[in-house]
C-alpha cells in the first residue's frame, strides 16, 4: 500500500476504524500515517541491505511482523463484519512476512 496511500486514499483500506472528517479528502487521517509507516518500513529494509547489515535485517523483519499482526488484529477485533475480510488480508501479510523472518533465523 505505502506509496498508493498518498496517489489514491481508499477509506476502506484505513486501519482506524473511526473515520473522521480530514483536510486530507475522505480517508482518515491515519491511513496517512500508516502509509508512512510503511514506507519508513521499506526504506530501512533498503538502508540495511545496502549496508549489507544481514542479521539487522532478520530482526527488523520479525519487528515488522509482529506489527502486522497487530493490524490485522485491531481490525478483526474492530470492525466488524464489513472489514473481517480485510482482517484476512492483513494477516495473510503477516504469515508472509513472518514466513519469511524464520526462514531467514534458521538460517
Amino acid at each position: 500500500m505505502n506509496v498508493l496511500v498518498y496517489l489514491s486514499p481508499d477509506p476502506t483500506t484505513s486501519s482506524n476504524l473511526k473515520e473522521k472528517p480530514s483536510r486530507l479528502g475522505t480517508a482518515s487521517p491515519f491511513i496517512y500515517l500508516k502509509g508512512i509507516r510503511e514506507i519508513t518500513w521499506g526504506l530501512n529494509f533498503l538502508a540495511l541491505q545496502y549496508y549489507q547489515q544481514d542479521f539487522a535485517i532478520t530482526i527488523f523483519a520479525g519487528v515488522v511482523s509482529l506489527a502486522e499482526l497487530g493490524d490485522g488484529w485491531t481490525v478483526w477485533a474492530n470492525g466488524g463484519e464489513r472489514l473481517k475480510m480485510k482482517a484476512f488480508g492483513h494477516l495473510a501479510v503477516d504469515l508472509g512476512t513472518a514466513a519469511w523472518f524464520l526462514w531467514r533465523a534458521l538460517q
